[in-house]
């Protein structure tokens, strides 16, 4: 399992809620289900089968990340440009 926090604001640590419940219902609609966690719901959770092809992972991450570009929360996104960084 990995997961992302999002948050307003790095300093203060703001939760990005609202933001959050955005960029899963963007991932919904293109195929791709990531559950949120944490008691502020702003915490992505990436649960993957050992049995994804790097395809199949590919095509997901890249719904993520054009949900990520697409909430509020793009302008706030500096050194991360590419959600495939993540990918160990």
């Amino acid at each position: 399992m990995m997961a992302i926090e999002l948050v307003k604001d790095r300093r203060t640590k703001k939760p990005a809620t609202e933001e959050t419940a955005k960029i899963v219902q963007e991932c919904v609609k293109n195929g791709v289900l990531i559950p949120t966690a944490g008691i502020n719901k702003n915490i992505l959770r990436m649960l993957v089968s050992l049995e994804i092809t790097d395809e199949q992972l590919d095509e997901a991450l890249e719904v993520l990340e054009k949900a990520i570009r697409s909430s509020e929360l793009d302008k706030f996104i500096k050194a991360t440009t590419n959600v495939r960084k993540l990918r160990i």
